[in-house]
């Protein structure tokens, strides 16, 4: 990934307030934060709904599998087939 293209994210958090950089680290602001809260709900949310007739008990080790998966990096372009 280009640093660009990360420059660029990381304005958009920042104009966003979603973010800053402290110490050469992006941080969440509260905003931020609880932004990603939703999000997260609204994925269990929807999970939950495609997997209608499984027990409510299994979707959170679903979720978290499927959590794991979705916070790997997924490396550049290049190295995909």
């Amino acid at each position: 990934m280009g640093t660009d293209i990360v420059d660029s994210a990381v304005a958009q958090l920042h104009d966003r307030r979603l973010a800053t950089v402290t110490n050469n680290l992006l941080v969440l602001t509260d905003e931020g934060r609880n932004t990603k809260a939703g999000l997260e709900r609204a994925r269990h949310q929807a999970l939950a709904a495609l997997l209608g007739d499984w027990d409510p008990e299994e979707h959170a080790d679903l979720a978290m599998l499927l959590s794991g998966l979705g916070e790997r990096p997924l490396g550049d372009e290049e190295g995909r087939t």
